[in-house]
């Protein structure tokens, strides 16, 4: 039986959450059996990943929030190119024992492939991006974990320079900004970064309703700095990180300077995917596809970053990656070669160690540590 396969004891079930050890859930865009949410066990002393058993089978789930109280998962489920059911999200109770999952309830996102999702942090609703319609739209979150959809879905629209990958508008994410009050989508096709104002009817566009960012840049997703005055952005297409600053009172936003993912001695084909910032706030994090590598930058006390570190990804295709609760660690999912991959985080200079700890797991991809 293959490792991902295999099952903890019933025993170890029972003693979740010892000293030495946090869960997570693990999406999985595997094919049959191996599709579905996991629960993985991570030893922050050691380092070490392991599954512990499969907690959900449905097909293709891909970007996964916990509520606020974190007694229930919330999972966008992604389905394939071409069909004509819409996007949803689902939301789990989760038993606050053994960690297992009931589903709750379900709405729809009003669009086609929700490649992303945000939790307000009010705790009270989410925001989902729609990749294929392309669409933006909310989802009221009830306390006993039950969803409404807005019916208020937001349209986008436009194209840039790239002939394939900006032919029309592809919505990568939303975000929330951190007063809960706005909310930012990153349309990768228009190189256009939306903004909306969240009402608990839907959002409404602020005005301006956009940013043009930097032609082909492609903007993917976004980490927003705790002064609520910041945030940082990964190009896909350009292959960089931008920090922006907000007026939280106007909900304007302005581009500032661009900072390279890879090297400029690299010359194949790249895709940069994911960001987030470490709890501390003092270090950046951006992963690259094709380049297969994950960049470090110093975060000062302006919006400048300083680049310290580019690290090979230990695998191929890095779309995502999760910071351990203790910033001791990054767990990086490379999707193409069926693993998690393990790096130590010095505490004092952000930098990234690759450790011999990987998890085996078809197609992996977000990852949620459980609180």
């Amino acid at each position: 039986m293959p490792p991902f396969c295999k099952l903890m004891p019933l025993l170890a079930m029972v003693t979740l959450c010892s000293a030495e050890s946090h869960y997570a859930y693990l999406a999985s865009a595997g094919h049959g059996e191996h599709a579905g949410l996991f629960l993985t066990e991570f030893n922050v002393e050691t380092g070490q990943l392991e599954i512990a058993e499969k907690v959900a089978p449905a097909p293709h789930p891909f970007f996964l929030q916990l509520t606020a109280t974190g007694s229930h998962l919330l999972a966008a489920y992604n389905l394939e190119r071409g069909t004509a059911e819409p996007g949803y999200v689902v939301s789990y109770d989760i038993d606050p024992r053994t960690k297992k999952l009931q589903k709750r309830s379900q709405a729809e996102t009003h669009g086609k492939l929700p490649l992303h999702l945000d939790l307000r942090p009010q705790g009270n609703a989410l925001v989902v991006a729609n990749y294929q319609t392309p669409t933006v739209s909310s989802v009221q979150v009830h306390s006993d974990g039950s969803l409404t959809a807005s019916n208020r879905p937001q349209i986008l629209a436009g194209s840039s320079i790239h002939p394939q990958r900006q032919a029309h508008s592809f919505p990568h994410s939303i975000s929330f900004h951190p007063s809960g009050t706005l909310a930012y989508a990153c349309d990768r096709g228009s190189d256009r970064i939306y903004s909306y104002r969240y009402t608990e009817e839907g959002l409404v566009p602020t005005d301006p309703p956009y940013l043009s960012v930097r032609p082909g840049s492609g903007p993917r997703h976004m980490a927003f700095h705790p002064d609520e005055k910041r945030a940082y952005v990964v190009n896909e297409i350009g292959g960089s990180v931008t920090t922006f600053s907000i007026d939280a009172t106007t909900g304007s936003i302005s581009e500032g300077p661009s900072y390279p993912l890879v090297p400029g001695t690299f010359h194949g084909e790249n895709y940069s995917a994911e960001i987030a910032l470490h709890p501390n706030s003092n270090y950046l994090y951006a992963t690259n596809r094709g380049h297969d590598s994950i960049s470090v930058f110093r975060v000062g006390n302006a919006a400048a970053l300083e680049p310290i570190q580019n690290i090979p990804c230990g695998g191929q295709h890095p779309r995502y990656f999760a910071i351990d609760p203790t910033g001791k660690w990054l767990l990086c999912s490379n999707r193409h070669t069926d693993s998690v991959s393990i790096f130590s985080i010095d505490q004092v200079s952000g930098l990234l160690t690759a450790t011999d700890k990987q998890l085996s797991i078809p197609a992996p991809l977000h990852l949620v540590f459980i609180r």
